[in-house]
């Protein structure tokens, strides 16, 4: 009997070789890669189903991930998700009030809109958005629910408003676009998908401006229940930033930049997509290319918002104060935190791509200069320096290396399936990887709880791990005349073997006993490697 080893089988062999230890012992069942609300989430959903043997493993000092805060002044302000979005909806509605979170709703309706003279144009843009753009949007929405039922291919939200007959060309109709797309996806309409650009998802929002812990109290209430102190093994690791991942046909071996190492049976990966994007975690065996595509094929946004602390209010008394400046999305959204802490008087500045990115570069008192230039035009020269200022970079940070995912134009639900599917004992986790709630923190917490439950399932019985195969993987001999016929092919390769030659309309190619034929279709070859 001749043995033929793979490349992946070969790298198998040679870990365990030279790592014989790593084979049989085993520090916890399910390795959690990451303690932000995903990984929280998926080991409080473990110990719920039984699955006690687990180790959460968190790059920083902290849990939470995406979730935190920074004081300003006396307050506490958001760096990351801010929004509980859809009220009774939500799935953190519950967990936000058995905390006693303070949240206000949002109004969107009261907004002040100025031009780059610091004319108050708010009559122009009612009537544009009245007029023209509220049934662009409305068009909008009828056109995803077309392609949605015929089938037709995904074209950018930008391509879509100008098929319905939007096209934005001055500044006040490219702050409104801004407006009702980028504010929610975080990035320009070229780039977001308009089948599944995400208009009137929620009646209402509510914003966070709870003054102790906001969505970290919730993340550190699972955390007690899932990782408590007083557990006899150690649950929690912090200050860990994870290297490589490896894996064969029973383990999976996680090796910190610190040098430690640490064995269990599956691991769930809840690192962000910019992080996999950037590769700052190698694979080994390497991720197969459907996984690849569909992480890279995926867009990781750069949403940002900052705080602006002063002494005194010189502002509008409107919650919104929008600015409409001929470089689009040049400091455009302005919310006014009085509206929810009177006499703060904090400003908070939405900022989206690509203006994002460029700022995530600047200091802090770069942007602060430029944003008070910006109000200065607005207000006169005369308003005050800011006494505090609060900045989230998360594209530059290296644990996150974004804000949040969106939807591409042109990506399948194929490729979003193939984002969240596991590859032998890893798992992949994060609001990246969820269908309906990409890009909020309750995708996160749901993702978490659903990959939990999955690997639950496999801990307990091997038959039940999900096995994941790509379209294009399912290819092989559909001939059932063939002696290499493959039942499971869904699309012929273009490659069967036979015992004699056949009468073909193909071209044909025999060798020995052995025929290969090459089917040729509208004059197309299709090879296979």
């Amino acid at each position: 009997m001749i043995l033929v080893l793979t490349m992946m089988d070969l790298a198998f062999v040679m870990t365990y070789v030279m790592n014989p230890a790593e084979a049989t012992e085993v520090d916890a069942d399910v390795l959690i890669l990451g303690a932000g609300m995903t990984g929280m989430a998926a080991a409080q959903r473990l110990k719920q189903l039984g699955v006690d043997s687990y180790l959460i493993i968190e790059g920083s000092g902290k849990v939470g991930g995406r979730a935190r805060q920074q004081s300003l002044g006396e307050y506490q302000v958001q760096m990351g998700p801010l929004w509980v979005h859809g009220g009774e909806l939500n799935l953190l509605w519950d967990l936000v009030h058995a905390r006693n979170i303070s949240i206000l709703q949002t109004d969107y309706d009261d907004w002040i809109v100025y031009n780059d003279e610091g004319m108050n144009i708010t009559g122009v843009a009612n009537v544009i958005y009245d007029e023209g753009f509220s049934e662009a949007l409305e068009k909008i929405v009828e056109f995803q629910h077309n392609i949605t039922l015929s089938g037709a291919p995904d074209i950018s939200a930008k391509a879509a408003l100008r098929l319905v007959g939007w096209n934005a060309k001055t500044p006040v109709e490219q702050i409104l676009e801004l407006w009702e797309i980028d504010f929610e996806s975080g990035t320009l309409p070229d780039l977001s998908s308009a089948k599944y650009l995400e208009l009137y998802r929620y009646d209402e929002d509510w914003v966070i401006v709870d003054q102790q812990e906001g969505f970290l109290g919730i993340i550190d209430d699972i955390r007690n229940e899932a990782a408590s102190p007083n557990d006899s093994t150690q649950k929690l690791i912090l200050n860990t930033v994870i290297a490589r991942v490896e894996q064969n046909d029973t383990h999976v071996v996680v090796h910190a930049e610190d040098g430690r190492s640490f064995v269990g049976k599956q691991a769930i990966v809840t690192f962000s997509l910019g992080v996999l994007q950037h590769k700052l975690v190698a694979f080994e065996p390497d991720l197969p290319d459907w996984k690849w595509n569909s992480i890279f094929g995926y867009r990781m946004g750069d949403y940002m918002h900052f705080y602006l602390q002063f002494a005194s209010t010189f502002w509008d008394d409107e919650e919104w104060i929008v600015y409409a400046d001929k470089m689009r999305g040049y400091y455009p959204l302005w919310q006014n935190f009085n509206k929810h802490w009177p006499g703060s008087n904090i400003l908070q500045c939405v900022i989206t791509e690509p203006e994002s990115t460029r700022l995530a570069y600047l200091s802090d008192s770069e942007i602060q200069a430029e944003a008070m230039s910006v109000l200065r035009t607005i207000y006169g020269n005369g308003i005050p320096e800011p006494i505090d200022i609060a900045v989230p970079r998360w594209s530059t940070d290296p644990l996150f290396m974004g804000s949040y995912s969106d939807w591409t134009a042109g990506f399948s639900n194929a490729s979003q399936a193939a984002l969240g599917a596991s590859v032998g004992r890893v798992n992949f986790a994060g609001e990246h990887t969820s269908y309906k709630y990409y890009g909020f923190l309750i995708g996160s917490y749901d993702e978490g709880i659903k990959s939990a439950e999955q690997v639950a399932k496999c801990i307990q019985d091997d038959s039940e791990c999900e096995v994941y195969k790509a379209a294009y993987e399912n290819k092989g001999c559909t001939y059932k005349e063939a002696l290499n016929f493959d039942g499971n092919a869904i699309q012929d390769d273009g490659w069967c073997t036979f015992d004699d030659c056949l009468i073909s309309d193909a071209r044909v190619l025999c060798t020995g006993f052995y025929l290969q034929i090459i089917i040729i279709v509208a004059q197309t070859a299709i090879f296979s490697s």
